[in-house]
This record gives C-alpha cells, sequence and structure tokens, in this order.
C-alpha cells in the first residue's frame, strides 16, 4: 500500500503513533495511520489523504474508516536538546510540528514552565535558553491543542570529561597508506603494494571478517595512497574507487632512459564481482619520479571524485636530485572529476605539445603525447572531464571534506637540496633551496597555495604560479597562505564527528604526523582560522588517520605494518548515550546502511532511531551500536538533520549529524 498526503504548509503521517515517510513493513492485523496537518492560514487548505493498494493508482480512503479532527492536535515533537551545562544559559531549539498559536505556547522544562518572552515559537521550531538545574528532567510542549511526547534532557555534573584515549593494536597489515570506510560498514585499507583489505569489526572493535582484495597487485604501477567511496553507491551495490600508480618509478634521479610516461591512475573495483577486475576510471595522471604521487580522495555531495595530484618538483624547479621532472598541467593540484556525468564521463587525458595548459586542439588519442620529461611544454587535449579545482600544492598527501561542506588538506613543504625556488618562467631563486615545514590549508575553488607550476602559469591571468611562496611570508590577492604549519612529515587528516567528551572535540580536525604525534585542531566558527591544536595523549604514528565509530581514531601505521586504535576513555553520564552515525550522509532512497556508536543501548524491542522525526528501520542493536537503514524522504534538506535515538523512555540527540542528499547525482 502507497499513501500520500497533500496540501497546507507542511504534513506527516504517522502509522500507529510513528512518523514515517518512506517504506515499512506492518505485521499482519490492523494498524493506525493518522495524516496531521498545518496550515498558515486558510489560503493552505484544502488537505487529502489518499492510498493505493499493488501499485494502481491513487484513490480516495473509505468514510466509514476515517475520522477527521482539525480543533485538538497535540503538538509533534521531533527533536530537542539532550544534554547541557549545570548552570544554563545554553542556547537550544525544539524542532517538530503543531506549534500554534505563538502566545500559547509552553514548554515544559521539568518543574519550571516556559512561555511568552521566555520562548520563540514558530509552527515548526521553538527557541530559547535552558533554565538552571541538575540530574535528569522530561521536556514537553504544551498547546491548547495537547501535550507533546516527552524529551529527556541532562544535566551535565560539571565539565566535560578530560580528552582521553586508550591505544592498542587493531590488526596487522603490510605497508597501510590510507582507510575508508564503505557503504557496507567495513574500513578498507590500501596498501603500498596494491593490497586492499576490508574488516569488519564488532562493537569492541575485535576483528570478525577480513576480506584482502588482490586485483590491484598485479598490475606494474600498483602502489594505492588514496581510497574514496561514492555516497550514492549502497552496500547492495558498490565500487572502491582507488588511486594508484608506482613511486620512485625511475629510480628517483635523472639516470634513466626517457620516456617517464603518465601513468598515475584511478580505477574501481566492483562488489558486484567480489572486486576482482580492476577498470580504469581516470587514466594520464602525472607522478614523480619521487615519492609524490596520486594522493588521497574524497567525493563531494554532488557525486563528483576530488583527487590530491603532488608535484613533480620540491618548489617548482626540476633537478636531479627530485627526478628531474618538470611540472605538467595536473601535477601538484586538487583535481576534480566530474563522475556525476555517469556514463559520459571522460576520463582519458591526453596531451599535445602547446602553448597552453589546457583545451589544446592537438592529438585526440591518449596516450600520444606522454613523456613527462616534456611535460612542461604539454596541455590537455580537450575532452576530459577533469579539471583543477585549487593549485600550488607540493604533495597533499591528505584531503578531507567535512560535514560544514568544507575542504581542508594537508601539504608536505619543501626539504632543503632538493631543488630552489621558481621566481618566474624561466628563473629561480638558487642556493639555499627552500626548506619549510608542513601546511595546514583551507582549500577553496581557484586557490593558489604557494607551490609553482610553470606550465599552468601559462594559461592567461596564472602568471602567479611561476612564483613560490613560504610559509612565512603575507598572504597577496593570488596567493592563499596556510592556516597553521607542522613539523614533518604530517600527512593524516580526518574530521572528528563524535560528540564524545560532552562535545568537545566535536566539528575538530585530527592530523597525524608520520611516526609521531596526533594532535586535534579546533577551528573558528567560519572554519577559516585555527583557534587552538593540542597533542592528544596517544600517538597513533600512522601515515593515515580516520575516524571510526563511538569515537575512535584509527591510525595506518605504515613504518610498522598495522593499524593502531585509539579508543576515548569517555565514562559520560550513564545511561543512554549517543557518539555519532556512520555514514554522515546518505540519498534520501532509504537503501543505505547507517551505523550508530555509543552506550546503553537496548534491543530490537525497545529501541527507535529517527532521523529528521523520519523512523528508520533497524537491522540489529546491541549494547553499543545501533545498524540499521537511512529512512526514505521525499526530498533532501538543505541542512543536516538530527539523528535521535530512544531506549524505552529515554531519547538522546544527535544534533546537526546527518546530510541528506538527492536521490541521484
Amino acid at each position: 500500500y502507497t499513501l500520500n498526503a497533500s496540501g497546507c504548509n507542511d504534513r506527516r503521517l504517522l502509522v500507529d503513533g510513528l512518523a514515517t515517510a518512506g517504506p515499512i513493513f506492518l505485521e499482519a492485523g490492523r494498524h493506525t495511520v493518522e495524516a496531521r496537518f498545518a496550515a498558515a492560514s486558510p489560503a493552505a487548505l484544502p488537505v487529502g489523504v489518499t492510498i493505493a493498494a499493488g501499485g494502481g493508482a491513487q484513490q480516495g480512503i473509505d468514510a466509514d474508516v476515517t475520522t477527521h479532527d482539525e480543533i485538538g492536535m497535540a503538538p509533534i515533537v521531533n527533536t530537542g536538546p539532550s544534554m547541557g551545562d549545570q548552570a544554563g544559559g545554553d542556547p537550544v531549539a525544539i524542532t517538530g510540528l503543531g506549534f500554534f498559536p505563538a502566545s500559547s505556547v509552553v514548554v515544559h522544562w521539568g518543574n519550571t514552565s516556559l512561555s511568552g518572552a521566555q520562548i520563540s515559537a514558530t509552527p515548526t521550531t521553538i527557541s530559547f535558553l535552558t533554565p538552571p538545574g541538575t540530574g535528569l528532567v522530561s521536556v514537553t510542549v504544551e498547546t491548547p491543542g495537547g501535550l507533546s511526547r516527552a524529551l529527556q534532557f541532562v544535566y551535565d555534573g560539571g565539565p566535560p570529561p578530560p580528552i582521553a584515549f586508550t591505544l592498542s593494536n587493531l590488526a596487522t597489515v603490510a605497508s597501510p597508506t590510507q582507510a575508508a570506510w564503505g557503504p557496507d560498514l567495513r574500513l578498507y585499507v590500501t596498501g603500498l603494494d596494491g593490497a586492499i583489505t576490508a574488516y569488519s569489526f564488532d562493537q569492541d572493535y575485535n576483528v570478525t571478517d577480513t576480506q584482502v582484495i588482490t586485483a590491484v597487485q598485479a598490475l606494474v604501477h600498483k602502489g594505492i595512497l588514496g581510497i574514496a567511496f561514492d555516497p550514492y553507491d549502497n552496500a547492495g551495490n558498490f565500487d572502491v574507487y582507488v588511486g594508484h600508480s608506482k613511486i620512485f618509478a625511475a629510480g628517483g634521479g635523472c639516470n634513466f632512459t626517457p620516456p617517464f610516461n603518465y601513468i598515475g591512475k584511478v580505477s574501481k573495483l566492483s562488489s558486484a564481482n567480489n572486486f576482482s577486475t580492476v577498470t580504469p576510471v581516470i587514466t594520464g595522471l602525472p607522478t614523480s619520479n619521487h615519492d609524490h604521487a596520486v594522493n588521497g580522495m574524497f567525493f563531494d555531495n554532488a557525486g563528483d571524485l576530488f583527487i590530491s595530484v603532488g608535484g613533480n618538483t620540491n618548489a617548482g624547479v626540476e633537478v636531479c636530485n627530485f627526478g628531474g621532472i618538470p611540472e605538467s598541467p595536473y601535477a601538484g593540484a586538487l583535481l576534480k572529476a566530474e563522475i556525476s556525468k555517469g556514463a559520459s564521463f571522460d576520463g582519458a587525458i591526453a596531451y599535445a605539445t602547446c602553448a597552453q595548459p589546457f583545451g589544446c586542439a592537438g592529438p585526440g588519442t591518449a596516450g600520444t603525447v606522454t613523456d613527462q620529461v616534456q611535460g612542461h611544454t604539454h596541455g590537455v587535449v580537450a575532452g576530459a572531464d577533469v579539471s583543477v579545482f585549487a593549485a600550488g600544492f607540493r604533495n597533499s598527501y591528505d584531503v578531507v571534506l567535512t560535514t560544514a561542506d568544507r575542504i581542508y588538506s594537508l601539504d608536505n613543504g619543501p626539504d632543503l637540496n632538493l631543488g630552489p625556488g621558481s621566481t618566474g618562467p624561466a628563473t629561480d631563486g638558487g642556493s639555499p633551496h627552500p626548506a619549510e615545514a608542513d601546511e595546514l590549508n583551507h582549500v577553496v575553488a581557484g586557490g593558489y597555495y604557494g607551490h609553482p607550476n610553470r606550465n599552468r602559469a601559462r594559461a592567461a591571468g596564472q602568471s602567479k604560479q611561476n612564483v613560490y611562496h613560504g610559509a612565512s611570508e603575507a598572504p597577496d590577492p593570488g596567493f592563499t597562505q596556510t592556516m597553521m604549519i607542522f613539523e614533518s612529515s604530517t600527512n593524516g587528516i580526518d574530521e572528528y564527528r563524535a560528540q564524545t567528551f560532552g562535545g568537545t572535540m566535536r566539528g575538530q580536525l585530527i592530523v597525524q604526523r608520520w611516526n609521531n604525534e596526533t594532535k586535534r585542531v579546533k577551528l573558528s566558527s567560519d572554519g577559516t582560522q585555527v583557534v587552538s591544536a593540542t597533542n592528544l595523549n596517544v600517538q597513533l604514528a600512522g601515515l593515515d588517520v580516520t575516524a571510526g565509530t563511538g569515537g575512535v581514531l584509527i591510525g595506518a601505521d605504515f613504518s610498522a605494518g598495522k593499524l593502531v586504535l585509539a579508543k576515548p576513555n569517555d565514562g559520560g553520564t550513564g545511561g543512554v548515550a549517543v557518539y555519532d552515525v556512520f555514514p554522515w550522509r546518505a540519498p534520501i532512497t532509504g537503501t543505505h546502511k547507517f551505523e550508530i556508536g555509543g552506550a546503553g543501548f537496548g534491543n530490537m524491542a525497545n529501541t527507535t532511531v529517527t532521523f529528521d522525526g523520519i523512523q528508520a528501520t533497524l537491522t540489529d542493536v546491541s549494547s553499543k551500536r545501533i545498524r540499521g537503514f537511512v529512512p526514505a524522504r521525499g526530498s533532501a534538506p538543505s541542512k543536516l538533520v538530527d539523528v535521535v535515538v530512544t531506549v524505552g523512555a529515554t531519547s538522546r540527540l544527535l544534533s546537526a549529524a546527518f546530510r541528506y542528499l538527492p536521490a541521484a547525482p
């Protein structure tokens, strides 16, 4: 059966008292369906509810099985605050439906009632400051239409617990380089040897299953330094995207016989054939004759792939100590590949000898001009759906898209004796060669971050890319300075989304220095400035760092050949606690799996989860994990939505934690 409600400014369908907007399964027997409507004025009328059976046309519902009440609509509370300071004064909001008339809305906060000037009410939102208090209080909303269901609010007993993690070994794996969570909720770990290892864990991060995917290992250019998953893919049919090439492919110096080809690729492996086939997606990417190659990757919310490609030089000028390869059109940049085009996407990059870096009319067959030794004279033949999103990165090993839709990358600074800094199309700063710390950058479209590329500088308006800029220089209109510098070699980056430690770390960046410390970086509210950077009490020592369900951090320890796990020491407030949801985005189709981490969860019988007030179908509940399917809905809201976990009579909120995407890119 398909039910449809239409009319008014907003509407909800409830089945047996629970809001829903997608497919649900019902047991045999009688069920109650309720349609609720909110009208700002009579102009929003009329309203209607229809039903279709077996895929047929929508029809009216028989009058003898319906009732109608446009007066006694009790307010519906979807989400509200779950935790705050005993002193009160925290700005909070309750969202739902039926909060009218505004002058008659009352919030019952334990034994305190808030109304009138103490609150700001619209039909769907009530905003106010929390009163002071202690312990656990019940929160309800009352209007002339009735009383809402109760939410639970916990007053924090004091300052948040100290931020501390416990370190342990998670798994042994050869030369791990990057890690990412797949749509099937497994952790996929890449290796420089071309292996991809998929791990399944229980709620305590004991390994329960391992799959080693070997297809890339059969390639000559098999070293994987980047991995990503398309957020529009679901667990039933998805691809693993990997960036691969070969570092030091010609020995790392000038003692080789050309050609030195464009060997970098992005390929995909499909779950449909158990990842047994490597399918090239993008070919012809540059790779240095050193240790810079096709690095970290991510998909944006539109389904396009971003690829960080390392530079071929130390600071813009090719020298033998760094492999003798010049910069070419796609080197030292964050690239955007329009994968969202689907079958029409063209990732076969072809080059021609050309006076401009892009849009050349030369040979149209990929591979006609391939020698990177002459890369400074090459231009990209028009047609490829790959472009430079931002430029000026010497070697941005890892890059992250945050829930705030901002891009951050780390960049390895130049090293002494590996090449001078470019000062123009044919001039340089000579000796001593630049030697700088590593950088954290907020990456925006069209930005230039200081690593030169004389090839791209040939384009109109891009002469700025002829000039090297160090981390100590002042920014100017053509150059964006780093947000912060780190000791070398700092490579791994991720966003910490868990509200462990009272939410103190939520939204901060986790930054990993190879074989050394792990930092948390707090940003300004607009994400453009670093407020503080603090070492954690543990060192993951990895080349990469990845956040995981339950507020954990996982380090890919390349040097020791293992994965390292850091678990948060969060005692919380006792009882039910919700930390995070993975993934943090998915389409509205209702076909994507999710996993929630926390503590004190119940069982399948007494646990519910809602996304923006819409109930999810659950598949498994344990004391620290909840799994299910993200509920379907008709359209994607523009903002992040709340996730609410209810165990028995206790509800816990994960505010602004999940982004709905359209049904398709």
